[in-house]
């Protein structure tokens, strides 16, 4: 065959690739867009199970709520230990209350436990009596004010008169981790929103509650509007909303409905894996069958750029394993005291609108090598190091020697990392290690040098009163 015909037969077979592909294209979109429309139907089927399942709960609690409070109104001349009987009868475990409580005309609270307290500062009994029956939106809890609950709450009334209020608590904490959703095989995640301020009162996905409108930093995918979705929420309507998943990197789906209880809205989101599960095989036929067509053509070529590409990768896993051995501490898997210096030179002259810098030196691991041994030292600086990863990215942790570690974060404010760092001493503690920290905060700061200072000379003072607390310890 002549080169000339070659040249023919090698663009023929090219355009019919091309055409297959297109082809191919064509039908993915298809299958794409059929996907979608099971995928949000499959949602709100599931949502309109998960609405009536949630609403029928709730109902249930608040019928053995009245049928609680009408006892209690039999024996409220008997005392509270008489009242604690009957409320302990109550078996938290098959709904979702958590415990219950009882509001006294006084303003005082009577909880499950037996615990009381007077919480006139945070409740009037006139007020709540004059409510009658309701299910609250998310509030604080009166004995623990960080604790977000839900109040299912209850007038208990003898002889025509309220007496007290009768509350089934609903820890938003541990709702979350009772519920349970087969939804998608498990693979979904609920949500429960109040539309009238956004917050979220049940999320399986993430450890803390948020709000609806942290979604608004979302990328979402053409054909969605955040901003009408989000009304629709906030309104108790349906809504469907694909974006980008910050965590995950894919798609997330998300379909809303309305529980039936004060303005609330169940929200079940899958990612596109599971969304489109059922259709999957068909866009990988697809896939596979264009992808023959153009292997076969140009077989020699991919053959060439795999040697190369083979090359290249392996040249860049070995220089990448050479930088990381240089740059990584091999104990904590954190960046080494050799990045840390080459950071801290790269930065002198840079202008910082805000900076944090957080300095850590483990309390004891001289102690403890010479009694236990250095594995003993190397996992108590293990468990700092992956404590210290929980709250911040790895390019932000060093450590810079021995015992001494070092953050410097540049995307929170100072209050932010405070708080990371109780939690960071929370989980080290729970261990019984301890750590010594010194915590600065700057802004418009020109280099490192002098907070990184400053905030060594704090920890130094903390470690050096804790040694001396430890002191007087041993010798009383």
């Amino acid at each position: 065959m002549k080169k000339k015909q070659i040249h023919y037969l090698f663009i023929i077979s090219f355009i019919v690739v091309l055409l297959l592909a297109g082809s191919a294209i064509v039908n993915i979109r298809y299958e794409t867009e059929k996907m979608t429309q099971y995928c949000f139907q499959d949602l709100n089927d599931e949502c309109e199970a998960l609405a009536k399942t949630l609403k029928d709960s709730i109902q249930m609690d608040d019928i053995a709520l009245q049928a609680m409070a009408a006892m209690v109104a039999d024996k409220v001349e008997e005392g509270d230990q008489e009242i604690l009987k009957i409320v302990n009868v109550y078996n938290t475990s098959a709904s979702y209350v958590s415990y219950v409580e009882i509001l006294w005309p006084d303003n005082h609270i009577l909880r499950q436990d037996g615990a009381t307290m007077n919480a006139s500062k945070m409740i009037d009994f006139d007020k709540e009596a004059k409510k009658g029956k309701y299910i609250s939106d998310k509030e604080k809890e009166f004995f623990e004010p960080n604790e977000p609950v839900i109040r299912n709450a209850v007038p208990v009334i003898h002889n025509g008169e309220t007496i007290a209020m009768l509350y089934g608590i609903v820890s938003l904490r541990d709702m979350a981790e009772r519920y349970v959703s087969t939804a998608f095989d498990g693979d979904a995640y609920v949500y429960l929103i109040d539309g009238n301020t956004g917050d979220f009162l049940l999320d399986t996905w993430h450890k803390s509650l948020g709000n609806i409108k942290d979604l608004t930093g979302r990328k979402m995918l053409p054909g969605y509007d955040r901003e009408t979705e989000l009304q629709n929420l906030e309104n108790g309507t349906s809504a469907n909303m694909a974006f980008i998943s910050k965590t995950i990197g894919q798609p997330l789906y998300l379909h809303s409905n309305a529980v039936g209880i004060n303005n609330w809205s169940v929200m079940l989101t899958v990612s596109e894996d599971v969304a489109f599960e059922k259709t999957r095989s068909i866009t990988k036929f697809l896939y596979l069958m264009t992808l023959w067509d153009t292997l076969i053509l140009f077989f020699y070529i991919g053959c060439i750029i795999q040697y190369v590409r083979g090359n290249l990768k392996e040249k860049n896993l070995q220089l990448k394993q050479i930088e990381k051995m240089g740059s990584e501490d091999q104990t904590t898997e954190l960046q080494n005291r050799n990045r840390y210096d080459r950071q801290v030179k790269e930065w002198m002259d840079h202008t910082f609108d805000t900076i944090v810098c957080i300095y850590m030196d483990a309390n004891g691991l001289h102690e403890i090598n010479n009694r236990y041994g250095h594995d003993v030292g190397d996992q108590m600086l293990r468990i700092i190091a992956n404590s210290i990863k929980e709250e911040f990215e790895y390019q932000e942790i060093y450590r810079i020697g021995g015992d001494e570690f070092l953050v410097i974060s540049q995307r929170f404010t100072e209050v932010e990392c405070r708080e990371k760092v109780k939690r960071i001493v929370m989980m080290i503690e729970k261990k019984d290690y301890h750590v010594a920290v010194g915590i600065k905060y700057r802004e418009n700061e020109i280099g490192l040098n002098r907070i990184i200072r400053e905030a060594d000379e704090e920890m130094l003072e903390q470690k050096r009163q804790y040694y001396e607390k430890k002191d007087r310890r041993v010798r009383t």
